[in-house]
């Protein structure tokens, strides 16, 4: 959410000292997730249908998903990327915890396959793997992708029944999927069920 202080100029003043200490707004626009992929030279904003889950598959991890459509009322034009982040299941449950993602991550051409990740030196036991996958209408891939992974994920509540927290992880290499890009980048505040 954005906060534009021009919205409450004709707002009696306890009325808009009220809104903006309800929405947490300043003279700073409120800080936004980021989710994007890089094509070329260009990054495109994958901000359209945002989808977080936590699902109950294993093995356990985070999903960060979301869509650029460059032509909303054309069909078949959008692209898709998900940020995939598989969890350690005994980290599940254990309390905050701060966590380094570093390494390489190979993806196979066929989706059905596990990918391998290869952890670098500061990696942190408690994720399995992390990986950017893509998808359009464009064709299926002919290599595997292979990724280097670098960022934190930052778990503030880890309990039985809920996981929360913030997801900072940049990409590089060639992306999984049928829209391949050269990098992605997920700064993601998450709050989700178990």
């Amino acid at each position: 959410m954005r906060c534009n202080p021009s919205h409450y100029r004709r707002t009696p003043w306890p009325l808009a000292l009220l809104l903006l200490s309800l929405t947490a707004c300043d003279s700073k626009e409120a800080e936004e997730d980021t989710l994007r992929v890089k094509y070329g030279e260009t990054w495109r904003d994958f901000d359209e249908e945002r989808i977080e889950r936590l699902p109950s598959v294993t093995p356990r991890g985070l999903w960060f998903c979301g869509t650029h459509d460059p032509i909303p009322n054309a069909v078949d034009d959008e692209t898709s990327v998900c940020i995939n982040v598989t969890l350690d299941e005994a980290l599940l449950g254990t309390g905050p915890a701060t966590l380094t993602l570093e390494g390489t991550t190979t993806v196979p051409v066929e989706t059905s396959g596990q990918v391998a990740f290869t952890p670098g030196a500061g990696h942190s036991p408690g994720v399995v793997a992390a990986w950017a996958n893509t998808g359009c209408f464009g064709a299926p891939p002919t290599e595997p992708s292979v990724q280097q992974v670098k960022g934190q994920l930052v778990l503030e509540h880890n309990s039985d029944v809920w996981l929360s927290g913030r997801l900072k992880l940049q990409l590089t290499g060639t992306l999984a999927g049928s829209c391949p890009g050269s990098a992605a980048e997920a700064d993601i505040e998450f709050d989700l069920p178990r």
